[in-house]
C-alpha cells in the first residue's frame, strides 16, 4: 500500500467511526420505536388485517435490529488517529530492523559495545587501590 493512501485512510477512518456510531444509534432508535408502536395494544381500533400487518412489521424491525447494533460495535473497533500513526511507525521500524544491513549494524554495535565494556572493566581492575 502506498504511504499516501495510508495517511489518507488515517485521516478518514476516525470520521467513518463517528458516522457509523451516529447512524447506528439513530437506526436503532427508529427500529425500537417501530417495535414499540407495533406492540401496543390496539383497544379495538385496529382491524384484524391491520393488526397482522403491524405484527409482520414488528417482526421485520426486530430482524433488522442487528444492523444498527453492528454499526455501533464497528465504530468502537476503529482506532484513533494517534493509534494508527503509532501502528504505522512500529510497522516501519519492524521492516527496517528486519533488513540484513540493519542486523549487521546491530551486530557490529554489539561487538563494539562489548569491547568497550571489556576495556573499561580491565581499566577499573587496574585502578583499584592497593592496600
Amino acid at each position: 500500500m502506498s504511504l499516501v493512501f495510508i495517511v489518507y485512510l488515517i485521516g478518514v477512518l476516525p470520521n467513518t467511526a463517528i458516522f457509523l456510531a451516529i447512524f447506528g444509534f439513530i437506526g436503532a432508535c427508529i427500529l425500537l420505536v417501530i417495535v414499540f408502536f407495533c406492540t401496543m395494544e390496539n383497544d379495538g381500533w385496529v382491524t384484524e388485517d391491520k393488526a397482522s400487518r403491524l405484527k409482520a412489521m414488528r417482526k421485520r424491525a426486530l430482524v433488522w435490529l442487528w444492523v444498527p447494533c453492528l454499526m455501533m460495535c464497528l465504530s468502537n473497533l476503529v482506532p484513533s488517529e494517534k493509534t494508527m500513526y503509532t501502528m504505522a511507525a512500529v510497522y516501519a521500524g519492524q521492516k527496517i530492523a528486519e533488513t540484513p544491513e540493519a542486523q549487521q549494524i546491530g551486530n557490529d554495535a554489539f561487538d563494539v559495545l562489548k569491547g568497550i565494556l571489556a576495556k573499561a572493566k580491565r581499566e577499573l581492575a587496574e585502578e583499584t587501590p592497593k592496600k
